[in-house]
């Protein structure tokens, strides 16, 4: 298992002015800052997870694209947002091991999104689902009014354990989430508990979410 050895508030900090500043992220910022300006706090239910979440909490130092959970209520609102920003829905097959009721491909110009209502994952012959809770939003400020949702580590950390049954891969990032909240603790257990008493989890994910709660 990895260990966070890094600051990882230093390294979002980094992250941030280079997603800013840098010729590198520009296509990423425009099409983030044309979300965040569609689709205002508040007005529709979303969050960012996966990588690009795993960027802005300083986890890691890049990603590809954007992995959108979108309130199952909100849907519609959010597909109609994301069209008059500019973006296209494409043709969509879902993903093998996902089940979600809702799951739409995307692009902004040279941007991919995945956009996910009630993401649920199946492997390990088990299920977890995951459906964003407003109170369990954080929303971090990037300047010039850009409000950006995040869906809870907790979360990512289940997400990608599941995950790893797809894509063996994934373990890399579900060992960092590990590490962020043994590092800095659960911000929300609620998530964790929740997920072991009302869903159906693999022995050995469990077994690791005993170790923080």
């Amino acid at each position: 298992m990895n260990t966070m050895t890094w600051d990882s508030r230093e390294q979002a900090f980094a992250n941030k002015v280079a997603l800013l500043t840098s010729s590198e992220f520009s296509a990423r910022k425009e099409a983030l800052e044309k979300l965040t300006e569609a689709t205002p706090y508040g007005s529709i239910t979303w969050a960012l997870s996966c990588s690009s979440n795993l960027f802005l909490r300083g986890l890691t130092d890049d990603f590809a694209d954007f992995d959108v959970l979108v309130d199952m209520k909100d849907v519609e609102k959010f597909k109609s947002a994301f069209e008059k920003m500019g973006g296209r829905l494409l043709d969509t097959v879902q993903k093998r091991c996902f089940s979600s009721p809702y799951y739409q491909e995307a692009m902004y110009k040279n941007i991919h999104f995945d956009i996910v209502g009630d993401i649920t994952v199946n492997t390990y012959a088990t299920q977890y689902c995951y459906q964003l809770i407003p109170e369990e939003i954080d929303v971090i400020n990037l300047g010039r009014n850009i409000q950006v949702p995040l869906c809870p580590t907790e979360a990512n950390l289940l997400l990608y354990g599941m995950m790893e049954g797809w894509q063996a891969r994934r373990r890399y990032k579900r060992d960092l989430c590990f590490s962020y909240l043994a590092k800095y603790g659960l911000q929300y257990p609620n998530v964790l508990q929740s997920a072991m008493t009302e869903q159906i989890l693999p022995n050995h994910l469990k077994k690791l979410l005993k170790t923080l709660l």
